[in-house]
């Protein structure tokens, strides 16, 4: 279809929706006083207040695709990465292997961990961007999580082409509260979170937070485990009455095992996670290449300071990242393993300065800003016993400037523009390594820049007080990267990948304040789409372009109170995205053949996924309470490798390997539910708390990544598939205290 085609008919069917929406509003009767708990009305939705486009605004009052996931959900979730978010939205796949979350909203990310590529999702942590190896640290004592579905290239740059995931941690108060949660569950699980508020005086406050989380292996030989500690430490302070001031500090370690990829498809289909064989004795290749225990540690340092100017807000946010990663993935190919180890160093510098009309009632709302990135990267890696790359030195540099405003044409109709120039520096050196034991060095180098304009158009109109219609046409950029090998036929560099999106959506509150009913639909043509593909003669993954990519989907978030007892929430979305031209040329996975992939389907987007909570709440006589909740997730069947494994299968003697000649089930995720439950009683003051849960009641495993193995350089099809999966059914009992 046509993209002016299917935009109109989205158009013109939320053009059509508003006045029913009034309409329903106008027809819903208005709340009667309650006589007693079991007659109360439900009351209002409360508001919810949010950051992520970097101004703040009610969530019913931004122009975008915006789910928030507050501290009690995170709670009863069970969170203690971002990785749970995607339980709670639709359209979001977030694997997490070592240090590292491979990202995905709508399609856009990327499934490789290959330390020179761009994120194509940027996580921020209290306005700090966090790269590769950051992304899986401990998140804790959060207010909130803000997702923001979309291309943001405007505000947030290249690393943002499919959108951004935001982390607001608690701030200080001016008192001594705290608060703590500690938990015991199966496969020896032990986790405590504790934060304390301490004052210093009038206009000064500490809050120091504390986090620990250990279990056992989910996998039976004790891999897949977690030994996580981390602490936090947030100072603010008023600089007069024009200006505030926030300082943090944070240090997270990780320890255990290591992670494990399961053979795909699975070699025990009743209990994947089943393991029995003894990961060092059996994949020590030689007496000094053993697998090591996991030693990651990671050290933040950031600011906030905010000062109005007469009418103008200025903010700085500076920040620096260290971290120090010793890891491993171990790859269970069903007659042998693999292990990949990488040890490898990163610190980065951030630093964020805008201004803002902070003029509310001012016709044209503006923002401005400039932002500087620079990230150095040292890494060695080993696959298999064979050395893969050893980078002596990598930095990567940033500039940006941007400007973004709206005009309030009249009281209800308002119009977007933005813009944004990015130049983007990133050279490499080192060596590549031949196969083998002893394989010669192949030296390395590279110096690449790029340099982008991004822009974004919008339009706002009030059907209503309570619903909104908006349009927006806008880009996406991931910066391009560099692939360490050097070949006389193909350039290692990795061209940038670029988006164009089209989005309508609705905001409406509804039954006067009780529901929250938003919709958008995009659609999405790419260029340059950003894949890796495992190359065994090169020993690392190769990453290189599809020309030619699109997508279109719809989703829809609702949130609404039944009664003053019960809530209800539902997310879902549809999604179709497919390489529209994409030949992977001879060199990249195997020296004798090119793969045809035209017509596949992207990788970690399944058609359909939703998420449907209830929270309903009992009064008890003395005046406790007790809340009970349960979450159902369900996804249809999806990818998690773009080659939907074909590279397996070597039996069509053919220089150009077409789709349909040969596909694989191994990196395919058939449709599944995860449902997850929650118990948990409050004392009559909320000062304490007891519960239980129990996650993945059906004890299903969901593989969360996964990859093939490519060819070897005499054309031979590798037999290596493999996923990471999610944790298998737990349970346990929560304690809760505030003070």
């Amino acid at each position: 279809m046509p993209r002016w085609c299917l935009l109109s008919t989205l158009l013109a069917g939320s053009a059509l929706a508003a006045p029913a929406v009034a309409a329903a509003q106008s027809a819903a009767a208005p709340a009667q006083p309650a006589t007693s708990a079991e007659s109360k009305a439900p009351t209002a939705l409360e508001e919810v207040i949010v950051t992520a486009q970097k101004v703040t605004q009610n969530l019913q009052e931004a122009p975008a695709a915006i789910a928030v996931v507050n501290r009690e959900r995170l709670v009863a979730q069970g969170a203690t990465d971002i990785r749970a978010v995607q339980f709670m939205v639709p359209s979001v796949r977030l694997n997490k292997q070592q240090s590292n979350v491979q990202m995905f909203i709508r399609g856009v990310g990327i499934a490789t961990d290959a330390p020179s590529l761009d994120l194509g999702v940027a996580l921020t942590v209290n306005g700090m961007e966090q790269f590769r190896e950051a992304t899986g640290a401990s998140i804790f004592d959060v207010n909130r999580v803000e997702v923001l579905r979309g291309p943001q290239a405007t505000t947030y740059g290249s690393n943002a082409a499919g959108g951004v995931i935001s982390v607001v941690t608690e701030r200080p108060s001016n008192d001594y509260s705290g608060r703590a949660v500690a938990e015991i569950g199966n496969y020896d699980r032990r986790y405590l979170s504790l934060a304390q508020n301490l004052p210093l005086g009038k206009d000064s406050q500490l809050r120091a937070a504390f986090n620990y989380i250990k279990h056992d292996g989910y996998a039976g030989n004790g891999l897949d485990d977690e030994d996580n500690i981390a602490g936090r430490l947030t100072f603010t302070t008023k600089l007069g009455d024009a200006a505030d001031l926030m300082l943090w500090g944070g240090i997270y370690h990780a320890g255990g095992n290591g992670d494990v990829g399961y053979a795909s498809p699975f070699k025990n289909k009743d209990d994947p996670w089943k393991q029995t064989w003894d990961p060092l004795a059996t994949i020590a290749f030689t007496p000094a290449q053993r697998a090591h225990k996991r030693d990651i540690d990671i050290y933040h340092l950031g600011g906030e300071l905010n000062v109005d100017l007469d009418g103008v807000r200025l903010t700085y946010i500076p920040g620096f990242i260290y971290s120090n990663h010793q890891g491993h993935l171990v790859i269970d190919t069903g007659p042998a393993r693999i292990l990949f180890e990488e040890v490898n160093s990163r610190h980065q510098y951030t630093q964020e300065l805008r201004l803002a009309n902070s003029n509310s009632d001012a016709k044209l709302q503006w923002l401005v800003g400039a932002y500087f990135y620079d990230l150095s990267t040292h890494a060695f890696r080993t696959v298999a016993g064979n050395r893969s790359f050893d980078i002596s030195e990598q930095p990567n540099k940033s500039y940006a400037a941007y400007v973004q405003g709206t005009y309030a044409l009249s009281d209800a109709l308002r119009l977007t523009g933005g813009l944004r120039y990015s130049y983007i520096h990133k050279e490499a050196q080192g060596n590549g390594f031949r196969p083998g034991l002893t394989g010669a060095a192949v030296p390395f180098t590279a110096d690449f820049s790029w340099t982008h304009a991004d822009w974004k158009v919008g339009v706002e109109y009030d059907v209503n007080r309570d619903s909104m219609l908006y349009a927006n046409v806008q880009t996406g950029y991931l910066g391009g990267g560099v692939n360490f090998f050097t070949s006389p036929t193909q350039s290692n560099e990795v061209n940038p990948e670029k988006l164009l999106s089209y989005a309508v959506g609705s905001k409406n509150t509804l039954l006067d304040g009780r529901m929250r009913l938003n919709l958008e639909a995009f659609y999405y043509d790419w260029k340059d789409y950003q894949v890796g593909l495992f190359n065994v003669a090169a020993g690392t993954n190769i990453v290189f372009n599809a020309p030619k990519s699109q997508s279109y989907g719809v989703e829809l978030d609702m949130q609404m109170a039944l009664t003053s007892h019960d809530e209800l929430s539902l997310a879902a979305g549809y999604f179709h995205g497919e390489f529209k031209d994409f030949i992977v040329p001879r060199g990249v996975s195997s020296p004798v053949r090119a793969y045809d992939f035209t017509g596949f389907a992207l990788p970690f987007a399944p058609d359909w996924s939703a998420t449907l909570h209830y929270l309903h709440t009992f009064d008890l006589p003395n005046g406790s309470t007790i809340d009970a909740s349960g979450q159902v997730q369900v996804a249809s069947k999806f990818w998690t490798s773009f080659t939907h494994g074909i590279t397996r299968c070597s039996s069509v003697p053919v220089t150009v390997l077409a789709q349909s000649a040969c596909v694989d089930t191994g990196t395919l995720q058939s449709a599944y539910g995860l449902a997850n439950a929650d118990l948990t009683w409050h004392a009559p003051d909320k000062r304490f708390s007891v519960g239980l849960w129990i996650r993945n009641i059906t004890d299903k495993a969901v593989r969360t990544s996964g990859g093939d193995g490519g060819m070897t350089s005499a054309g031979v099809v590798t037999t290596l598939a493999a996923s990471t999966l999610t944790p298998p059914r737990t349970f346990g009992v929560r304690l809760g205290a505030s003070w």
